[in-house]
């Protein structure tokens, strides 16, 4: 049902407009209609792994779904819930802050670590994950992001979220990464970040502004970077 919408990270008003008026036709369609809707937009929009994933569109969706007309409350309490966790670090809004330790023992907070250069990339990863060691190789090789460290125009933070610190201690990250651990697990129990699937990239500005959220995919990330940082020269 949905066709038209390149991948983007920050969807602008004509992309939102033009879904909100998708939805209120398929509304006026019936329920069965809209549910099959609503259904197509979440696989295409909530999904990281998905070439159309774009968090704005997703959040209008689910604004969408809590006004309809034709949904009662029950149908409505899942997306509510959707909705709240994907609000939690919206782009545009300040990024929650982690407690991190690094491999040397250091402990720190993410916003102290933001402060150092225009813009920190964020890559939450799982060292028991295969799509994390894949993600990791190519990382190490890619030389858009190698230049922008150099440049110190960019920085990239490896994050571990979870409980095994030997694991997180015996994985080793390219030399030109950060190497984290949110040694307090903020992450995983409180659910400060909803992280749907590993790895996954967020990219914030100095003060902690998100600019990307919840991005699977590297080769995006590096098409998307040469934008963010020219923008700023």
């Amino acid at each position: 049902m949905i066709a038209g919408w390149a991948v983007t990270w920050a969807a602008d008003g004509k992309e939102v407009a033009q879904l909100m008026a998708q939805l209120d036709s398929a509304q006026q369609l019936g329920k069965r209609q809209y549910c099959n809707f609503l259904k197509d937009a979440e696989d295409n929009f909530s999904s990281p792994e998905s070439p159309r994933h774009d968090e704005q569109l997703w959040i209008a969706v689910l604004q969408h779904e809590l006004k309809s007309t034709v949904l009662s409350d029950n149908d409505k309490m899942r997306p509510r819930l959707q909705l709240e966790e994907a609000m939690r670090n919206a782009i545009g809004t300040k990024a929650a802050n982690i407690d991190l330790q690094l491999k040397d023992g250091t402990r720190t907070t993410l916003d102290s670590v933001a402060k150092a250069v225009p813009f920190t990339l964020l890559y939450f990863a799982n060292p028991d994950c295969e799509a994390c060691q894949r993600t990791k190789e190519r990382l190490g090789q890619s030389t858009v992001i190698k230049q922008m460290v150099e440049t110190k125009e960019l920085q990239v933070v490896a994050i571990y979220p979870f409980d095994n610190e030997r694991l997180w201690r015996e994985t080793p990250m390219p030399p030109f990464v950060t190497d984290a651990w949110n040694y307090t697990f903020g992450i995983d129990e409180q659910q400060s970040y909803v992280l749907p699937s590993f790895p996954l990239f967020y990219l914030l500005k100095r003060d902690m502004t998100v600019l990307m959220k919840n991005e699977a995919s590297l080769r995006r990330v590096e098409a998307a970077l040469p934008g963010y940082i020219d923008s700023t020269k």
